[in-house]
């Protein structure tokens, strides 16, 4: 039951049957033995939203703080990025569970159940096949690491023929903001 709600007219029946006029039945109309594992849908469905939502607060945020020439004192909006950053993950992660364990226990809806695909592929082909599929994901995520390794190992500046060695050799790391606030380049 929802004991609060912002309720858009026609919005789900579009969504789901592809016009305005739509009727979407509410789960007392379905048998039991249909329904998904409601707890798990609804959870996770407000866990995307509510992680949707913060992501487009911490963006609209980060642009106001910028415009507005704070955005390297803004501590509070530096580690609000900072723990934000596994949420575009994990609302991905919420939205699956939603589209999965929302269809159960159909397959292909009012078609298929789940109980009746199984596949009559042998068991160790489809752990070949996993296997597979892990080794290239793990080898396209050391690639991918080591390049961004690369990339951050050089400092900011080395390929821009007006970098000013004297401010560079002072960081330690490269230029950074803090230690170009108030210096030109001569």
């Amino acid at each position: 039951r929802n004991h609060l709600e912002v309720a858009i007219p026609s919005v789900g029946s579009l969504y789901l049957r592809h016009n305005l006029t739509g009727t979407i039945h509410s789960l007392n109309q379905y048998p039991p033995e249909e329904l998904p594992w409601v707890p798990g849908v609804f959870f996770a469905f407000r866990a995307m939203v509510g992680l949707g939502f913060l992501m487009i607060f911490f963006g609209v945020a980060g642009l106001v703080v910028r415009l507005r020439g704070r955005l390297w004192e803004a501590r509070w909006l530096q580690r609000g990025m900072v723990a934000m950053a596994p949420a575009g993950v994990i609302a991905m992660l919420a939205g699956w569970v939603v589209t999965e364990t929302g269809r159960q226990p159909w397959t292909v809806y009012g078609q298929l159940l789940t109980r009746e695909s199984a596949s009559p592929i042998a068991p160790s082909l489809v752990l070949g096949s996993f296997v597979a599929i892990v080794v290239v994901y793990l080898l396209i995520f050391a690639l991918g690491m080591g390049f961004m390794l690369r990339l951050l190992a050089k400092p900011p500046g080395d390929d821009t023929p007006d970098a000013n060695p004297a401010v560079a050799a002072q960081t330690g790391s490269g230029v950074t903001p803090h230690s170009l606030r108030g210096r030109t380049n001569d």
